[in-house]
């Protein structure tokens, strides 16, 4: 299959190492699992310094930046990209690993040849009028796929949390935080250094999965676009999925497209033990 290759280096030697490992476990051998970017290899640094370079298959663009180009996503497009970060996280979730950072920005389009990837990077760089236009309809066309990339904060399910990002944060999270010091307008470091109280769940992977697929629907965060987790916890505690507002709510895309309402009501339940499947919500929502 025809990829670019591109070499993505790690400064820190302790997330060099998890991406290593996670890799490994979750894709198997260099395909990604199919829906993963491919991964070639590992180089650790040669100075001593740690860290070190990781030889994958290169997306021309995230997903949060593909919204700039387009504005939100409807119909037929907005099914195919949902479908496609739903089998990334169904891929994690089979190798009883919990994601943990199923944000817009880890999953990237990647072009399926030569052309399209020079026609997508030529319109992306010159910022022209129409490229929303091309983008979708190379994606609808099957010639761009959405893949998923950074594992390095995966861990296995049961096991203690190494991070979290609060844009996508779970309501069951957002309550172990409250007890801490950790809910009170952090607005430090995006990543946190978490207590191990909190523990991986599939349960906040898919909460986390419904807010990003929400957010492609609507353009609009529906927590918070910032770093700030005082903020986050407070959106979570006032979080409305029926809100009329289409920033924010699911009435919106209730009107757009049924489909993904219905699977966004499952996954975006309060209650985790409420929201189904990941593999379930594919079978009963995006089968095409």
């Amino acid at each position: 299959p025809y990829t670019t290759l591109f070499r993505s280096r790690v400064v820190d030697d302790v997330r060099f190492q998890n991406e290593k490992r996670n890799v490994r476990a979750i894709c198997g051998d260099s395909s990604g699992g199919g829906v993963f970017v491919r991964s070639y290899g590992f180089e650790d640094s040669e100075d001593g310094a740690g860290g070190g370079v990781q030889l994958m298959e290169r997306g021309i663009l995230d997903l949060k930046a593909l919204l700039t180009f387009t504005g939100p996503l409807q119909g037929e497009v907005l099914k195919i990209v949902s479908k496609s970060m739903c089998e990334s996280v169904a891929l994690v979730h089979r190798k009883n690993f919990v994601w943990s950072d199923v944000r817009l920005e880890n999953f990237v389009l990647c072009p399926l040849d030569a052309e399209t990837e020079f026609e997508a990077l030529r319109l992306i760089r010159a910022e022209e009028s129409g490229a929303g236009d091309v983008l979708l309809r190379r994606i609808q066309q099957g010639l761009l796929v959405v893949k998923g990339i950074d594992l390095e904060s995966a861990v296995q399910t049961g096991s203690a949390l190494r991070d979290i990002s609060p844009e996508i944060i779970a309501p069951e999270q957002v309550e172990v935080l409250s007890r801490g010091e950790l809910s009170s307008g952090y607005s430090g470091e995006f990543r946190l250094d978490l207590s191990e109280d909190l523990i991986a769940s599939k349960r906040a992977d898919i909460w986390a999965l419904g807010i990003s697929i929400l957010h492609l629907s609507t353009g609009k965060a529906p927590l918070t676009d910032g770093l700030n987790l005082g903020l986050a916890t407070r959106a979570v505690a006032n979080f409305d999925p029926d809100s009329e507002d289409r920033d924010l709510g699911l009435c919106f895309v209730r009107r757009g497209n049924r489909a993904i309402y219905n699977m966004l009501c499952g996954m975006l339940q309060i209650e985790p033990s409420r929201r189904p499947d990941v593999r379930i919500l594919i079978l009963k929502n995006l089968t095409f």
